[in-house]
């Protein structure tokens, strides 16, 4: 799912009905509740206490610790790498899999190692043992493709890499570099921590 499809399901399904209340506490320390009336789906409490954020609630539990106080004025205009990157822990993984992104990076791999081949005055493939072994690298980067597409998670995106990694490294020694990062994509939760921030500033504005 891309970015935008992202966002809107969180915005027209997951937060569809929430009401934000905030509360200063003193100079320091502040809460946001953000919750639908009655329900307890998709509710999320925040605490901004000095230049840490605390996340808790039906979504999970997060922290980030920033470069300046923790301010709903200030996180609003944040982008959803620069939040994430401030992410120090999680109750999950730091980044999900997603297939889509994995398949597309190794495309582009397919391509570098097309571009590398053995190629005669006529443009022609030659049968050479550099050929030879692009042509078992692509194989096996073919297959990897077929099966990430079953893979719902990291930890099974890093099964299947394991199954073929020495024959990936016998091309590309350096593969490790690129390979288990192939797909990685930030949580759609930590999307929906920011957007619960953003949504939340706009029904209070007036007030902060």
């Amino acid at each position: 799912m891309n970015r935008c499809k992202i966002e809107q399901e969180i915005k027209e399904r997951w937060f569809k009905n929430h009401v934000a209340q905030f509360e200063r506490l003193n100079d320091r320390v502040s809460t946001l509740t953000w919750r639908a009336p009655n329900s307890s789906f998709y509710y999320v409490r925040y605490i901004f206490d000095g230049s840490k954020l605390y996340v808790s609630g039906d979504m999970g539990e997060a922290v980030f610790c920033l470069t300046e106080k923790t301010d709903i004025n200030t996180i609003k205009d944040y982008n959803i790498h620069y939040f994430h990157s401030k992410m120090t822990a999680f109750c999950g993984g730091k980044y999900s899999f997603d297939s889509d992104e994995a398949i597309e990076r190794l495309k582009e791999e397919i391509e570098e190692a097309n571009e590398n081949r053995d190629i005669d005055e006529d443009g022609v493939q030659e049968e050479t043992e550099k050929n030879n072994h692009i042509n078992s690298y692509i194989s096996v980067i073919n297959m990897l493709i077929k099966e990430s597409k079953s893979c719902i998670n990291k930890s099974g995106w890093e099964y299947e890499i394991s199954q073929v990694y020495d024959e990936l490294t016998d091309y590309d020694p350096d593969c490790s570099e690129w390979i288990f990062k192939a797909g990685d994509v930030i949580p759609n939760r930590v999307y929906g921590y920011l957007i619960g921030i953003k949504m939340s500033f706009e029904q209070l504005k007036e007030v902060l």
